[in-house]
């Protein structure tokens, strides 16, 4: 085994002029994950910039992994009748050992230590480096090691790229031949465990599985391929793993990243709250066609109405079924999906008496008037409109309500470069911007978004959607406690959107805000002016939504006629609210909802 140093330092010997830029790109990431932020909040233009910069780095060090791995595993090939180990005295496990040192020593270590600095820089704890360091290794491990399966059963660059673009589009075709056949045989979609997709837990412990049987199995086929050399046997072995993998983990069921009872959510059932709608002012409108054989699809909206909520709460429509109406002749029509996807903003009437009732003695004085979004409550075939309008019958549904209330997370006094820690998340104020009758802030948030900590309440890919514009949650103010008078900021302000959520998680999740709060505007006549004094002793409040119970409500509209036109005011429908109305109903033909309530 004397042998094993001589081979590594003649790998990173000959490799150091690429390795060089492989340090680069990881220095590069480190200094974006430190330093960009600050930048981001302080340039609109570097604000936009910055998550492309952050996956283009991350692209580039991809390539550079799969550029690498074939040099350092290839050099000395296990693979052909000309291959080293023909000629010279070298153990096959001795080589193994070799050259899994170099593949840690060059990619996952650096890779470990430059994620852990950065995490550490941005206030993560021991707790969280812990923690993160497990994610890391086989995060890295599962993506390099097909690499060096492909590398181990190539002689050389250009096979392995030959081979590796084969694959790639073998699998491409795969995929789009499995989506092709879901789309004209429905069934198909439904085969596996839907709920991955659903339950963030679940769907994170499905992704270490994956992974870690990606890591072992391929770590098998490696050590096989390097003490056999029997080349055609371990890519058999391949294919047939491949196949396992996708039959295992499909139908993964085991949650054993579930968070934690501390804090899994106290919410209750609360009883005596019930729906209804303003059957006055409704919407008609086309929905969208996802293929043109698919009926012409009419939607009916209008604004509902939550009554019976404890005091100081609001409530959220999660989902609405069994919707259907009923007809004095014995006739029964019953509604398509209904989507409960919007934008709900914290600038709607409903949400001012549970911010007031948070502030106490302090008193709102910008407080918002009413603004409501469509709730979809029918979905018909045109025909079926055409041959029920204006016909009065029966209306009945089912609905899931979340109900919430406001607590105040964190209190950091109003001045440039003034932050806050709670939990897992941390904010801080970069600027102060006073400007005649208004103030803007700009404040970045971060927040510790670790795969392993189940003390952290994570978010599946299905509820992206509806959590990417809830704009109610968290909710900024600012609060003068000598004066007893806080201000909400002004609407669109408070957007939670952020553009690194769509390219995939990260382990530190940070975004940008400019908050702008005004002592003039449309709805309030008189307001406290926001001048030096008043400024000089204001605080920047924080508050978050939390969900303290579940109502399942049952209820029906006697007399109730579907229209054929809008019978509302105003019936042109917020564009955001189409989107993810349509978005949501595109999900549904993939992931179909359980018809009931849980």
């Amino acid at each position: 085994m004397d042998f094993i140093p001589f081979l590594f330092k003649k790998d990173l010997k000959r490799l150091k002029y690429v390795l060089v830029v492989w340090l680069v790109l990881i220095l590069a990431q480190s200094a974006l994950g430190i330093g960009g932020p600050r930048l981001a909040s302080e340039s609109f233009e570097f604000q936009m910039l910055l998550p492309l910069l952050t996956k283009l780095i991350g692209f580039l060090q991809g390539l550079m992994m799969i550029v690498i791995i074939p040099l350092i595993i290839q050099a000395d090939s296990v693979v052909g009748t000309t291959a080293f180990w023909f000629t010279r005295p070298i153990s096959r496990k001795g080589l193994l050992l070799s050259k899994s040192l170099a593949m840690l020593t060059v990619m996952v270590l650096p890779l470990l230590v430059a994620e852990l600095f950065v995490l550490g820089a941005n206030g993560a704890s021991v707790y969280h480096l812990l923690l993160a360091v497990p994610e890391v290794i086989i995060e890295k491990l599962a993506y390099i090691i097909p690499f060096v399966i492909l590398a181990s059963v190539t002689t050389k660059f250009s096979r392995y790229a030959l081979v590796g673009i084969i694959v790639v589009a073998i699998v491409v075709v795969v995929m789009i031949l499995i989506s092709v056949t879901g789309i004209i045989f429905p069934v198909i979609r439904q085969l596996g465990n839907s709920d991955i997709y659903k339950i963030a837990s679940l769907e994170a412990s499905y992704n270490v599985v994956k992974s870690l049987f990606i890591i072992i199995i391929g770590s098998l086929l490696v050590t096989h391929q390097f003490m056999t050399r029997r080349t055609a046997r371990t890519a058999k072995l391949l294919v047939a793993a491949y196949i396992l993998m996708w039959c295992v983990t499909n139908f993964w069921n085991i949650d054993f990243l579930k968070e934690t009872a501390a804090v899994k959510s106290s919410a209750i059932k609360v009883e005596g709250v019930s729906l209804d709608f303003d059957s006055q002012y409704l919407t008609v409108s086309d929905e969208f066609r996802f293929s043109k054989s698919d009926a012409r699809e009419k939607s009916i909206g209008t604004k509902d109405i939550v009554r019976g909520l404890p005091e100081g709460q609001f409530a959220i429509l999660k989902g609405m079924y069994d919707a259907k109406m009923e007809y004095p002749d014995g006739n029964v029509l019953e509604s398509e999906y209904l989507s409960t996807f919007k934008r709900e903003g914290y600038y709607a009437e409903k949400f001012m008496l549970p911010i007031q009732s948070v502030l106490g003695d302090i008193k709102l004085v910008n407080p918002f008037t009413d603004k409501f979004s469509y709730t979809e409550i029918f979905s018909l075939d045109g025909r079926n409109l055409h041959q029920y309008k204006d016909k009065a019958g029966t209306y009945s549904a089912k609905a899931n309500l979340d109900i919430y209330k406001y607590e105040i997370v964190s209190e950091v006094r109003l001045g440039e470069g003034m932050k806050d820690s709670f939990g897992a998340e941390q904010i801080v104020i970069y600027d102060v911007l006073k400007k005649d009758n208004a103030v803007s802030v700009v404040l970045h948030e971060k927040i510790i978004n670790l795969l392993f900590d189940r003390r952290i309440k994570k978010v599946s890919r299905f509820d992206m959607s509806r959590n990417i514009y809830s704009e109610y949650n968290p909710v900024y103010l600012l609060f003068n406690k000598e004066r007893r008078e806080a201000f909400l900021p002004e609407s669109g302000s408070n957007i939670n959107a952020n553009v690194m959520d769509a390219l995939g998680p990260m382990r530190l999740r940070t975004k940008s805000k400019l908050l702008d709060f005004t002592d003039v505007n449309n709805r309030n006549e008189v307001l406290p002016e926001l001048d030096g004094e008043w400024l000089g002793s204001a605080e920047l409040v924080r508050m978050n939504a939390v969900l303290t119970g579940t109502a399942e409500v049952d209820f029906t509209i006697e007399g109730f006629s579907l229209p054929g036109e809008s019978t509302s005011a105003s019936s042109e429908l917020d564009e955001l609210d189409q989107q993810l109305r349509m978005q949501d109903k595109q999900m549904n033909r993939w992931i179909p909802e359980e018809k009931k309530p849980d």
